[in-house]
């Protein structure tokens, strides 16, 4: 599966988050925020928020927002 990533200032976490959105064979769109610190820390919460979007679609949960933590 493919991730798209949508860098953005989420007034909510206060910083600059990535929204990491995949989507299921139908087009529905699943998706998690990521605080986006630009350090090795990131790319772990990257990896973990995929990993946690495919095991959503793969287990036919509703689309939308996957919390990955």
């Amino acid at each position: 599966m493919t991730a798209y990533e949508f860098d953005f200032w989420s007034p909510i976490l206060g910083c600059d988050a990535t929204r990491i959105s995949m989507t299921d064979r139908a087009g529905h769109e699943y998706f998690a925020i990521v605080k986006r610190d630009y350090d090795a820390q990131f790319y772990r919460d990257r990896k973990v928020a995929i990993e946690k979007i495919e095991k959503a679609i793969e287990a036919g949960l509703d689309p939308g927002e996957v919390r990955w933590r």
